[in-house]
């Protein structure tokens, strides 16, 4: 009875950090949840990372940056590059878009 108390509160904590993962990939790529979950799973296979390894890593880089260990290693490091890329895109579109303003408005 004990062990499945604690797997249920594991399987808990991992339907969580789930979620948490796909609502920062939501608002990071500003796309629905199956667009998110199919962007986590590419990134993962791209980097021969579990996708639960990559969420939890994910989760930690944006809510906790103290929970890096070193068997998380790549997986964070992963997570840390996928952060790093989607950063720069978006710095990308917003210099695009301020130079389509820029057009537009002269």
């Amino acid at each position: 009875m004990h062990n499945t108390m604690i797997h249920t509160d594991q399987h808990k904590t991992t339907d969580q950090t789930r979620v948490r993962a796909l609502e920062i990939v939501c608002t990071l790529y500003r796309c629905t949840t199956d667009e998110a979950a199919a962007l986590l799973v590419e990134h993962s296979q791209t980097n021969h990372i579990k996708v639960s390894n990559l969420a939890k890593a994910l989760v930690a880089l944006i809510d906790d940056s103290s929970s890096n260990s070193m068997s998380e290693s790549a997986s964070t490091l992963a997570a840390h590059f996928w952060l790093r890329e989607i950063r720069n895109l978006s710095q990308t579109q917003r210099r695009s878009d301020h130079f389509h303003r820029h057009l537009v408005s002269a």
